[in-house]
């Protein structure tokens, strides 16, 4: 059943308190999709192959590291693996750049070589909106896309 957004807007999830209580401060809902109920159940059964590389976030950003964090809670939620400095290169099935132009030209040309999609943080949040595993194709980060930034 559908929840009425004036009912949704001041629901909170789990996830939108712990990170209210550990940064100390109360964050928009809306700064992170998971912050809001989702739109049905989770973990979404075809996230369950996904492997994700969370990459490309902007190093002078005093709030990265928690960022990171909230991204990857968020992949996880979804049903995806999230990739730890001791997994192959090999078992990675996506890399989900935060701020594209920031990529490492080394990492997106291992994963051109290796058919990894580099996809945008939007394709993680549209996949929680929608309620399914959305295609890649229209995240992905081309090089023209990666030399015009």
């Amino acid at each position: 059943t559908a929840v009425s957004p004036e009912l949704t807007s001041r629901l909170a999830t789990a996830h939108w308190v712990q990170a209210c209580v550990q940064d100390g401060i109360r964050h928009p809902q809306w700064s992170f999709p998971h912050f809001q109920p989702s739109p049905g159940p989770l973990p979404l059964p075809e996230m369950a192959p996904c492997m994700v590389r969370i990459t490309a976030l902007d190093p002078s950003q005093r709030e990265t590291p928690r960022k990171r964090a909230y991204l990857q809670d968020l992949a996880r939620l979804l049903g995806a693996k999230v990739a730890q400095q001791t997994n192959r290169w090999g078992e990675i099935t996506h890399i989900v750049c935060v701020v594209p132009h920031l990529l490492d030209k080394q990492l997106q040309s291992r994963a051109c070589r290796s058919d990894i999609p580099l996809v945008s943080v939007d394709w993680l949040y549209d996949c929680f909106r929608m309620h399914c595993r959305r295609p890649e194709q229209p995240y992905t980060i081309s090089s023209v896309m990666l030399s015009s930034a």
